[in-house]
């Protein structure tokens, strides 16, 4: 059995929690009573902060994390997730001291009193036992994203458990806010801290961890506009929100590995998609203009009666695809829609492949046999023409692997023939 498919027991899972739990006590009531004896009156306040309402039964999914913290490591399924869950908690514990240290800013808005007498003992703690400091990253919420990768990966529980638990780690993350604990900015950087290191402590089990990665990448650059926006807070605001929801839409596609995140199975992209993604849809539009003028790529014959390269425009398309022919279209592109005149022409095949991603094997496997197929069993008067978004990637990676086998040659050779007729081909995939 390999390794990171054993089963973790029960004093590994303790040793990892207790040893976290010490990094953490440590480093928090360290950086929490440096603050103290420095007595700095350092602020970060967001225009959004002034408009928070203090919400005391919030209270209750704030004094929640404590229960997760213990519990969690008993969750995971193998060792590879308990090490990566380890290592994990110890890196954004350890970052969120250095945060601490280096800029220890204290909370500043007065907490009103609470109404509800059953709350008593959890805000006593709270007073008791910690200071307006240790505000950015926010911990508290740090670790409810971190539980919230716990719970997505285990095999325990039911989906709608799982459902329930994510929207539970939500509000203990929005918790912070709403009992007066922390800043807005206190999330946010707490939610880029995370990000940052789930991007440099992947979980390896998956396969396509290089697409999560990737898509984390979204993610990030997400959160820096949404902290943007929070900053600035003006009529743009609304914009760079719009910008941050296509980047999290995105790269949830790329964790997910979606690639109908756009266009459906038949091709198409809904009315809907072409309003709420539109800022995603118009770098593609813009990106593939500037590559058609830049750096074009031509329409090249890779085997008799077999073509490839850029998605068409109309114009291109009856210059190049004649009409006379049986033509057959295999497009790749999960993001911009084929042109009207190939779809009422020609025999369209959907397959498509995320651009920037790794693609798995096995629906690699069936592209490429699928085109194969078609090859082989074409007539006298078929035209197949295969292509992506820019003709760059995808389809030239594509491309080669139904070279090689057709020409019978090794990938590297037919990569070196594609590159001979289009020499900005890329083969990764």
């Amino acid at each position: 059995m390999a390794e990171e498919q054993i089963t973790p027991t029960f004093k590994q899972r303790t040793t990892s929690m207790i040893l976290c739990y010490i990094v953490f006590i440590t480093a928090y009531m360290t950086a929490q009573y440096y603050a103290v004896f420095r007595a700095l009156d350092w602020s970060c306040v967001l225009p959004i902060d002034k408009h928070i309402p203090f919400v005391e039964w919030m209270i209750i999914p704030y004094a929640t994390s404590a229960p997760f913290f213990l519990l969690v490591f008993y969750w995971v399924d193998t060792m590879e997730q308990l090490r990566v869950l380890t290592k994990r908690m110890l890196l954004v514990t350890l970052v969120a001291f250095i945060g601490f240290i280096a800029f220890p800013i204290q909370f500043t808005l007065d907490r009103p009193p609470h109404t509800i007498g059953i709350f008593d003992v959890f805000f006593d703690f709270i007073s008791a036992w910690d200071t307006h400091y240790n505000q950015a990253p926010s911990l508290h919420v740090a670790y409810a994203v971190i539980f919230m990768t716990v719970v997505e990966q285990t095999t325990r529980f039911s989906n709608f458990t799982k459902v329930l638990l994510y929207l539970w780690l939500t509000l203990v993350a929005l918790s912070t806010v709403f009992v007066y604990q922390h800043h807005s900015i206190d999330v946010l950087t707490a939610v880029i801290v995370c990000l940052l290191i789930f991007f440099f402590v992947p979980n390896k089990e998956n396969r396509l961890y290089l697409n999560i990665k990737k898509g984390l990448v979204y993610f990030i650059l997400a959160s820096l506009f949404i902290l943007i926006a929070f900053i600035w807070f003006n009529p743009f605001t609304a914009i760079l929100l719009w910008i941050s929801f296509n980047l999290i839409y995105i790269g949830k596609a790329y964790i997910q590995n979606n690639v109908y995140f756009i266009k459906n199975k038949e091709g198409k992209i809904a009315w809907w998609k072409y309003i709420l993604l539109f800022p995603y849809l118009l770098t593609y539009v813009i990106l593939r203009k500037l590559n058609r003028r830049y750096n074009p790529v031509p329409f090249a014959e890779m085997l008799p009666q077999l073509y490839i390269g850029a998605l068409l425009s109309t114009e291109e398309a009856k210059k190049h695809l004649a009409q006379d022919k049986n033509i057959i279209v295999y497009d790749l592109s999960a993001e911009m829609t084929e042109n009207t005149y190939i779809r009422s022409q020609a025999t369209y095949y959907f397959f498509p492949l995320l651009d920037i991603g790794q693609a798995n094997e096995e629906y690699l496997a069936q592209i490429v046999q699928h085109i194969i197929t078609t090859y082989n069993t074409r007539n006298t008067d078929t035209l197949i023409y295969i292509h992506c978004a820019m003709g760059l990637s995808r389809s030239m990676a594509v491309s080669a692997l139904v070279y090689s086998q057709c020409a019978q040659c090794t990938k590297k050779e037919a990569q070196i023939y594609i590159q001979s007729i289009n020499q900005n081909a890329i083969f990764k995939l």
